[in-house]
């Protein structure tokens, strides 16, 4: 089980605009958007708030959470998708957001997040990407570049139980079998932020979706 950038970047620079793990819009009913709406919820964002959206494909979470705080950035791999970002927000006349390039291991690959003040992260659908060991990674890095006090919260896949028993489920969940999708454990996944954090709850929305909310 090995992480490959440049294959998940191929994957989602070809992703069709009918893709429903790269919807524009946040207006669905699938388990993406359910998750994606709770986690904006559990944000608890306020006019003052700086958020970060990592692994924000064409902006649905970072537009549809735009109009409860201050500025919205939102990092992802893909370049053909930061540009759906760009045009969708311009479309909205949506101007308190702003996209560039970056991920869970580099989040600085376009400019440097620490001048922003963020004190809000977001990831939807995007982490379970990284392997357990990134994702240790990925979550110290975001310790260091928000303003404390932070709040981060993640949905994602994350095995509640043997997935093996939810194999009818996969399809329904967008789960592809390993090719590059490496879910943690819910569990363990809320003991990599309990190292960090001052207090971590979890969601269970599935028994193969999960939402972690960590105060740092």
């Amino acid at each position: 089980m090995k992480y490959k950038r440049k294959k998940v970047e191929r994957t989602f620079d070809s992703l069709s605009e009918a893709s429903p793990i790269a919807k524009r819009s946040a207006e669905c009913d699938d388990i993406i958007c359910r998750v994606g709406k709770k986690a904006v919820e559990l944000l608890e964002l306020s006019k003052d708030d700086i958020l970060l959206d990592i692994g924000t494909g064409r902006g649905r979470w970072a537009l549809y959470a735009a109009p409860f705080c201050k500025e919205v950035i939102g990092i992802d791999i893909s370049s053909n998708l930061l540009k759906d970002a760009r045009e969708e927000a311009k479309k909205r006349n949506i101007t308190n957001v702003a996209f560039y390039r970056g991920s869970f291991e580099n989040p600085y690959e376009e400019i440097d997040l620490k001048g922003f003040g963020i004190n809000k992260v977001i990831s939807v659908y995007a982490m379970h990407h990284l392997t357990d060991d990134l994702k240790k990674k990925a979550i110290e890095t975001l310790m260091e570049l928000t303003e404390k006090p932070t709040r981060i919260v993640i949905a994602d896949i994350m095995w509640f139980e043997d997935p093996s028993k939810y194999k009818e489920s996969w399809d329904e969940v967008y789960y592809d079998e390993g090719d590059t999708d490496f879910p943690a454990n819910a569990y363990y996944l809320k003991k990599m932020f309990e190292r960090c954090a001052k207090t971590v709850n979890l969601v269970k929305a599935h028994p193969l979706v999960g939402i972690i909310v960590a105060n740092l």
